[in-house]
């Protein structure tokens, strides 16, 4: 044990060594020749001992490098092309705690220069992102939050889980940077990209429904007694703020209002469908149905600004049909779900039965769902 602590000494040594070796050779070169790609990839197979040593010191590089105005944006990309590599080779092996570690420092400096940043740091966004830089963050934000945290429900003990706890931590400050950054002009990064979307078509086509499908799932409308819990939160209002800016664009506008009107239309058929099985209780139909009413009319009122907009809606995607179907079938769905309570309360009163819980009714009411 002591000698395999005794080597470990030495290669976390030789690794300070070639860290500082690498301070000093230009940014330009370190990319060209992929030094780093190799230095981090090494860095993530070695033993455990090594790793707790040296990581700091990556973080302190990456921090000096960042800290030369010249090259900011150079860096700046690096470091976010080398951010999700990282992740896509860390996520589900023994690494990912301490490659969530490196990251979360990486994600530090990238928002306030400093790593740790400042608790509670409210300051602008450090770093500096064009249009390239802006689509690659949310199109990697956003394959990771479908893929690793797109709950639908789930129970509370679930999020005090360490490795779930790391990816919403990682994700809230990829979206806030996605949401708060500017761009070397001092206007608002995201909105660059929407306004210049067309160029981005086909790729928009899949982001932002996406997005907005998982707001409509997950959404955490209020921060509870966890950190977990705030980071939801958090999480759930940058979103909400990403999409407020696709009014840059009739383009994205109408495809949010598309993906809005057949989200919820599919929704309304199977909350129906389960509060009448019986799978979920009328009280928990009713609530996901006030969550999903909130977002609906939310965003509207955010994309539905001007006369070519209100006209397409009603027209083109039949947004008033739609809206007075939902009114007149929730109307209509109501009174059959109340019928429904009251035979079942008339007949549990003839003949008394105890019925278990269904899983998926315990599911849902425990889940995050507000």
């Amino acid at each position: 044990h002591n000698c395999r602590l005794k080597v470990a000494h030495h290669i976390a040594n030789l690794w300070t060594l070639v860290l500082k070796a690498l301070t000093m050779i230009p940014l330009k070169s370190v990319v060209e020749t992929k030094i780093f790609d190799t230095l981090v990839h090494s860095f993530l197979q070695s033993p455990e001992e090594v790793q707790q040593t040296t990581y700091a010191e990556i973080l302190k590089m990456t921090q000096k490098i960042v800290r030369e105005p010249a090259q900011i944006e150079e860096t700046s990309r690096f470091l976010l092309n080398f951010l999700f590599a990282t992740l896509d080779l860390a996520v589900g092996t023994a690494n990912e705690t301490l490659a969530y570690n490196v990251c979360s420092g990486w994600l530090d400096i990238l928002i306030s220069k400093e790593t740790p940043k400042p608790e509670n740091y409210a300051g602008d966004i450090f770093v500096k992102l064009d249009e390239e830089d802006t689509l690659l963050l949310l199109r990697k934000g956003v394959g990771l939050l479908c893929k690793h945290l797109s709950f639908g429900s789930i129970e509370g003990i679930a999020l005090s889980q360490n490795t779930i706890v790391m990816r919403i931590e990682i994700l809230c400050d990829v979206f806030r940077l996605i949401a708060s950054a500017k761009n070397s002009k001092g206007q608002m990064a995201i909105s660059e990209l929407f306004i210049n979307s067309q160029k981005y078509a086909k790729e928009m086509e899949n982001i932002i429904p996406e997005l907005i499908t998982w707001l409509l799932l997950n959404e955490k409308s209020a921060a509870h007694n966890s950190f977990a819990s705030e980071m939801l939160f958090k999480i759930s209002s940058f979103i909400q703020e990403i999409l407020e800016h696709l009014n840059e664009s009739e383009a994205m506008i109408k495809l949010g209002l598309r993906t809005l009107i057949e989200f919820v239309s599919v929704f309304d058929k199977q909350i129906y469908q389960l509060s009448e099985s019986g799978a979920i209780s009328f009280s928990v139909s009713t609530k996901l149905n006030d969550r999903i009413n909130k977002l609906l009319l939310r965003l509207i009122e955010a994309w539905v600004t001007s006369d070519n907009i209100a006209v397409s809606f009603a027209l083109e995607l039949k947004g008033f049909e739609f809206l007075l179907d939902r009114i007149l079938t929730a109307d209509t769905c109501s009174k059959r779900l109340t019928q429904i309570q009251e035979d079942k309360k008339t007949k549990s009163k003839a003949q008394p039965i105890s019925r278990p819980k269904l899983s998926i009714e315990s599911d849902i009411e425990n889940a995050i769902w507000d």
